[in-house]
């Protein structure tokens, strides 16, 4: 039986959505339900350089910025952004901490 991991959220993944809009913020919440409860390390790949230690999940346009923390089994979602304007990574570094 694969293990469920728990997903948190930043406070500020909210205002990411609206955003996003309803369409892609609904096929973001898909891929957050099906791949990073069951397997948030299959999916996604690292990033590097100063967003070292995340990862992300590509959904179309958009990006889900995520960091895994084994030891307490959850996937905490840092950002949702399109990649198009960049700002999703940017973002990402300023909400790491």
């Amino acid at each position: 039986m694969k293990q469920t991991w728990k997903v948190l959220y930043h406070p500020e993944v909210d205002k990411d959505l609206r955003r996003i809009g309803k369409s892609r913020a609904k096929r973001a919440i898909k891929a957050i339900d099906e791949k990073l409860v069951t397997e948030p390390e299959s999916f996604g790949a690292p990033l590097r350089k100063g967003l070292a230690g995340l990862r992300k999940l590509r959904v179309g346009d958009v990006r889900i910025v995520y960091r895994i923390e084994k030891e307490r089994v959850e996937v905490l979602v840092i950002t949702i952004g399109k990649r198009a304007d960049g700002d999703v990574y940017k973002v990402a570094g300023s909400r790491r901490s």
